[in-house]
């Protein structure tokens, strides 16, 4: 999982300004398509949580 806020935000940037594609994004940066979408559901990294819990 992408860690930093700064790529975090430059790589979701890049996608909604059409510099690149979604499967392009995934390919350059070499990330899951599911991490992807978490880019967009989420404006900056949600952090860790342990796990169990809610």
């Amino acid at each position: 999982m992408i860690t930093c806020c700064q790529k975090w935000a430059g790589i979701r940037r890049r996608v909604l300004n059409n510099e690149i594609s979604k499967r392009a994004a995934c390919r350059e940066y070499d990330m899951h398509w599911k991490t992807l979408e978490k880019i967009f559901v989420h404006s900056e990294p949600p952090g860790y949580r342990l796990f169990g819990q809610s």
